[in-house]
């Protein structure tokens, strides 16, 4: 994978693009009068058209350049961006066609740009000021002309940028801007084609036929394996709970990613009075679509196949009322808790992963109710206060099991804040955050004003009343003193903390540039302490030069900084600043370098278009994660100006402008066509020639194949290939065929990820080896006979249900070319079912906290029968204790360890350290039976041990010795 230019680009648009599987359902809540009205049509942000533009000829190929003029800047007398820089910044044209060339009038088109930078504080936070709130995203907005053409103005130079159009109407589209304009430049993209439509239209009922209005539908072409995760229950304002072996957390959707995932691009309408929606503008493929309203459970159609155009009717979507859970929240001595947050969730596919829906509020006697719910295992959260840490429950039945959260006890923090020379301070700020242990990135996870439990009793001194036990951290500032972070730790009683803040000094930097010590202006400028500012902001201060070239820095603690400028015109600079040694620092600014090149096969012109993207190698700064993207023209040729002196690295990839910005993951994955190095130089010209038609990764074949299931083609299942740093995937259409195309020789795995069917398969992978030959079509053939899979998990000691267990399913199928391996979760009654499952020989097995499991082997799935029940017992560890006695002359200082695995049963060997002074060694891992274990460490003579039997008898061993011999 393009690993550096991979994380730039997810730092700007993670959730947008990567992560979009997770906030699909986004936006505002269904059901809200407030945003949906009579007819049930979704409102529309009111929009202002741009001015229209000219006929003019345009090219469907690589995009064309021109300088901005000075005129073309805005001119509002209120931007804070001065007139030297407006005029830098970039802006496209284009013209929005139908496939068939017809141009679409009236269309809105918007522009979201970001840096990486962007994601940082924006002034200095060691001044104790703001946690920088992410802006709009939002660069330029404007309407499409009656010619279909637009003109977006005022884009950054240095930032990624996204084309929206008709974002939230019912044609949206977004298309990652793979021809970014430089500094000054204004980018002709030329003709943007619309994807070809379809209609998708139906009704939404209740499980009485009664329609429902007001519910939301939208439409996505997402395979269905995301929808195991619950993600289909995503609306704005939920949390996600995540759960690993011994404990539970919840996450909010971080702020600096929520006004991107709101305008994800997916068809969306809402029902009518009748129930009746009318879903258009859905492009050709296949389709799942959801309904969901609040107070109901979210259901679905499909997958919809919408290939051939046209209109498609989808019938009716009941959506069930569901559970109504209803719970309470009490204290720790069983008091009703009114005015708590609580969220709840049902456990779908996945057990470490559960959505939890908006928060509700808990009454005067502590009572709280949440309806729509699944009969699923549910799971609750709850806080009294947003810097509170979360109390979660679960799994239980929403059905028969009302939850009781406890909130944890909490006493008063007293903060006394003082100056070096012992005297309290005045007018001290304060922010406190909790600190999971799991979310501890401060940028996603930022702290807050405690406002409803903060009193400033006196001068230098605050109250925080009822803080939870748990670990916290403050942020303390005060004018003329240097913020400081101090971590607590709250016990079961009232506490005090003392805090020395630190006398600030001020310092300015300079930026001139180097050629004729000219002021820079508007050069962003940060300084950072230590090397994690990329996840502490507290280490992290930016702010921009004024007209005199000068950044102004009026509070840091005294310490050693390091600086970083950037400006679209020079070269990426940094330097020190020490303070208070020197109050002001002078930086120089090389002129940038410009970028020439020409991409050909063996020289021959090339068939399209192609991307070509250039990233930095050098200066460790946010700021230098900054990725320039252009295409090249109908001659392979392309320019990039105003590059930082350096070595940059080059890659060609296929074009973006013309598909969904989902693809920027798999042009990523499959890697470049053809990356190449070249030093840039300041005040020059460097070129680089790529030569396409030299074969990087040598000879190749092709590999393509046929999957039916159960003699049917497996319609909408996806494979994919590891072929050395690329990933290829592939669907299967309606015919059961896939296509991987070009893959390098040599022997390669084919997995399919995915398959229609199966049950719970959120961990689904069925794996065949490929061997791929030079200039030979590979075909591949998963003929694949189905059965059912089930049993139940229950503890061993009294024999009552596991809920909510992630149960897991492997084997070798048929002969061992394949392997398989899938997962399902138990209901409420400890029971899973999986249908759908390959015929083959499978291992059942789970774990759940600290509890281990007695593997099931040997069940056969064959074709039309069901398998099982199979029994899995959680059963209580049986703890092992001992000692190993070291031969003569084995010394080894750094490590040892015991690899432990079971002779009577097969199963997975486990790891336990020892003690390398004494040899003593501990381990809560296995349960009853025979195991061998051998010593590893870092002999000095490189000696190797045999295995040594020992038996475990139920309820543990203690005094084991262990006497390991040579080998």
């Amino acid at each position: 994978m393009h690993h550096n230019i991979l994380i730039a680009i997810l730092l700007v648009f993670a959730v947008a693009i990567v992560g979009a599987a997770f906030v699909l359902f986004s936006g505002d809540d269904p059901g809200d009068e407030g945003h949906i009205p009579a007819d049930g049509r979704p409102m529309q942000a009111n929009q202002q058209s741009g001015p229209s533009q000219g006929e003019q000829e345009r090219r469907t190929g690589g995009a064309e350049r021109s300088l901005v003029e000075d005129g073309e800047a805005n001119s509002d007398e209120a931007d804070p961006i001065p007139a030297s820089y407006r005029k830098l910044l970039g802006g496209v044209t284009g013209r929005l066609v139908e496939v068939d060339g017809i141009p679409v009038p009236g269309i809105c088109v918007e522009v979201f740009g970001a840096s990486v930078a962007d994601f940082f504080p924006d002034t200095g936070l060691f001044t104790g000021e703001e946690i920088h709130t992410p802006r709009d995203f939002k660069e330029s907005e404007t309407r499409t002309a009656e010619d279909g053409t637009f003109r977006l103005t005022g884009l950054e130079p240095l930032a990624f940028h996204v084309l929206g159009f008709d974002i939230g109407g019912s044609r949206p589209t977004a298309r990652f801007l793979d021809s970014a304009p430089g500094a000054g430049e204004t980018v002709d993209l030329g003709d943007i084609v619309l994807s070809a439509s379809s209609v998708i239209y139906g009704r939404v009922a209740d499980s009485q036929g009664t329609p429902i209005q007001g519910a939301r539908i939208r439409s996505t072409e997402l395979p269905p394996i995301i929808f195991v995760s619950g993600v289909q229950d995503y609306r704005k304002g939920c949390s996600f709970l995540i759960r690993d072996s011994n404990r539970s957390f919840v996450i909010d959707m971080p702020v600096a990613f929520a006004s991107i995932a709101e305008r994800l691009p997916f068809p969306t309408t809402y029902t009518d009075a009748e129930g009746k929606f009318r879903l258009e503008g859905v492009p050709l493929g296949l389709h799942t679509v959801i309904a969901d309203r609040i107070g109901f459970m979210t259901n679905r159609k499909g997958p919809v196949g919408t290939g051939d155009g046209g209109e498609h009717d989808v019938g009716t979507i009941v959506l069930e009322t569901g559970v109504v859970l209803k719970g309470k929240i009490v204290d720790v001595n069983g008091n009703p808790v009114a005015g708590a947050d609580v969220r709840a969730g049902p456990l779908y596919g996945i057990a470490e992963f559960i959505i939890l829906q908006p928060g509700v509020k808990s009454n005067e006697k502590g009572e709280f109710t949440v309806e729509g719910l699944p009969s699923l295992a549910a799971f609750a959260a709850a806080r009294l206060y947003e810097e509170d840490p979360w109390t979660v429950v679960g799994p239980f039945d929403p059905e028969l099991e009302p939850p009781t959260l406890v909130m944890p006890s909490a006493h008063d923090l007293r903060v006394v804040v003082r100056n070096e020379d012992g005297n309290n301070i005045d007018d001290v700020r304060l922010k406190i955050r909790h600190k999971s242990g799991d979310i501890d990135i401060m940028i996603l996870h930022p702290p807050v004003v405690p406002v409803d439990r903060i009193d400033h009793v006196e001068k230098g001194v605050i109250v925080v009343k009822g803080l939870p036990k748990g670990r916290y951290e403050l942020l303390l500032s005060a004018q003329g003193y240097g913020a400081k972070v101090e971590d607590l730790r709250m016990n079961e009683e009232p506490q005090v903390k003392e805090v020395t803040l630190e006398t600030a000094y001020p310092a300015s930097v300079v930026v001139l540039r180097k050629k004729d010590k000219s002021p820079v202006e508007w050069a962003d400028v940060s300084i950072s302490r230590g090397k994690d500012f990329w996840f502490d902001p507290m280490k992290l201060s930016r702010t921009k030069t004024d007209g005199s070239g000068t950044a102004s820095f009026p509070n840091l603690s005294a310490g050693h900084y390091k600086i970083t400028a950037s400006h679209p015109l020079y070269a990426l600079t940094a330097g020190e600043l020490k303070v208070p040694e020197s109050k002001e620092t002078v930086l120089l600014m090389e002129d940038s370098g410009v970028l020439e090149g020409v991409v050909h096969r063996g020289g021959s012109p090339h068939e399209a278009p192609f991307m070509i993207s250039a990233f930095p190698r050098g200066i460790d700064s946010p700021l230098s994660a900054t990725m320039r993207v252009t295409v090249t023209d109908m001659e392979g040729k392309f320019r990039i100006n105003h590059l930082s002196p350096g070595k940059w690295q080059v890659s060609v990839l296929k074009r973006l402008l013309d598909k969904d910005p989902l693809d920027l993951v798999k042009v990523m994955e499959n890697g470049p066509l053809k990356e190449e190095r070249v030093e840039v130089v300041s005040g020059e010209t460097a070129f680089v020639e790529i030569n396409l038609a030299e074969k990087e990764k040598g000879p190749v074949g092709s590999v393509s194949g046929a999957i039916t299931v159960d003699g049917k083609p497996a319609v909408g299942a996806q494979v994919s290939m590891r072929a050395g740093r690329k990933s290829l995937s592939a669907t299967v259409g309606n015919t059961g065929l896939f296509d991987l195309g070009e893959v390098p020789v040599g022997d390669h795995s084919l997995r399919i990820v995915s398959l229609p069917g199966v049950s719970g398969n959120n961990d689904f992978s069925l794996r065949r080896e490929v061997k791929v030959e030079e200039n030979l079509p590979t075909e591949v053939h998963f003929e694949i006979l189905t059965g059912v899979l089930e049993g139940q998990v229950v503890y061993e000691n009294d024999g009552s249900p596991a809920k909510a267990v992630n149960v897991r399913v492997n084997t070798k199928y048929k002969t061992g070319i394949d392997s398989i391996r899938f997962s399902a979760v138990t209901d409420l009654d400890g029971r899973f079912r999986l249908t759908g499952v390959p015929e083959g020989v499978f291992k059942v097995e789970t774990s759940f906290r600290e509890l281990p499991c007695i593997p099931v082997e040997n069940v056969r799935v064959e074709y039309g029968s069901v398998a099982g029940p199979v029994r899995l017992l959680l059963v209580q560890p049986a703890p092992v204790s001992g000692r190993v006695i070291l031969p003569a002359g084995a010394d080894s200082s750094r490590w040892l360890g015991l690899s432990i695995e079971p002779t009577d049963r097969d199963g997975d060997s486990k790891w336990t350290s020892v003690d390398a002074s004494t040899g003593e060694f501990e381990t809560d891992q296995l349960i009853a039976g025979s195991y061998k274990a051998r010593l590893f460490g870092s002999f000095e003579d490189g000696a190797t041990f045999a295995p040594m039997d020992f038996d475990v008898p139920r309820g543990g061993l203690s005094g084991l010795v262990l006497t390991p011999v040579r080998e």
